[in-house]
């Protein structure tokens, strides 16, 4: 069998043109050189160099098979480096975190350097009004206003979502008309609140998100429910303590397999942790 140093010092002696300049290149003495390529052509039983004056010519052997020696050098060396290089042994895990948009904008988005600080997770924040399936596992984890429906997933309860109302600082009437969710999501507690207690003024504008309602309310034009965790932090806004506050329980679910996982209970921590700290009012 054709001795590896054999073939990886030809290619040496090619690409250099001597087997002096060889031998300083390999690390080894010229004569080792000479003696493995000399081998290597009693094996082959063909010539590969030739003395042409004081130089070293290749034979058509050698042109012919030069260019798959080369190639087959440099796809040992990246093995080779694969398998010296150091193992990681915290390989980096996806972390697929689903909730509506403004809770994986307002709260989710600001935790994601916490929850990468000490071990290199791939962070993917879905927000979504659907309630993406754990079970199918479209998420590994989700943040839910209201607590937990049927079976197959595991939760906990994090916090309340407490809301308020909210106007402009500089509101630019002084009719307190009201903006509310629209009726696609008439659903939900936030779009109840504001029928009852807009019930007199009556609901003049519709937002499709929370994010819509902001602005519509910082525009001075109407008055709405706001999470306070949002609003509270707005200059441009204040809160109207005539109206009684409202809250909604905001749960985490994952898939009971996810358990399994070494990092679960850092990441479940982190996020509980990450919440209460954002969620508490100042």
């Amino acid at each position: 069998m054709t001795d590896w140093n054999a073939l990886h010092t030809l290619l040496a002696v090619v690409s250099t043109g001597s087997y002096a300049d060889a031998a300083r290149k390999l690390g080894i003495d010229e004569t080792t050189v000479s003696r493995r390529v000399r081998s290597l052509e009693r094996d082959i039983g063909r010539r590969l160099l030739e003395r042409g004056g004081r130089h070293l010519e290749t034979t058509q052997v050698c042109r012919d098979v030069f260019g798959h020696l080369r190639d087959a050098e440099r796809s040992l060396n990246i093995t080779l480096d694969k398998l010296t290089a150091p193992q990681d042994p915290r390989p980096i895990q996806t972390i697929r975190i689903t909730s509506v948009d403004y809770i994986c904008d307002q709260l989710l988005a600001p935790m994601v350097h916490a929850l990468t600080e000490e071990r290199n997770f791939r962070i993917e924040l879905v927000g979504d009004d659907r309630n993406l399936s754990l079970r199918r596992r479209e998420a590994d984890v989700a943040l839910r206003l209201g607590p937990p429906m049927g079976g197959g997933t595991h939760s906990r309860f994090v916090a309340d979502i407490e809301y308020a109302v909210y106007s402009a600082t500089r509101p630019r009437s002084a009719n307190e008309a009201w903006v509310a969710l629209d009726s696609g999501q008439a659903h939900l507690q936030e779009v109840k609140w504001s029928e009852t207690e807009g019930s007199e003024a009556g609901v003049r504008f519709t937002a499709t998100s929370i994010a819509g309602l902001h602005k519509i309310i910082s525009s001075g034009i109407a008055i709405g429910f706001l999470p306070r965790f949002m609003a509270d932090r707005d200059d441009d806004l204040q809160r109207l303590d005539q109206y009684e506050s409202k809250s909604r329980p905001l749960w985490m679910l994952w898939h009971p397999e996810f358990e399994e996982a070494p990092y679960f209970n850092t990441v479940i921590e982190r996020i509980a942790d990450g919440l209460l700290k954002r969620l508490t009012p100042s």
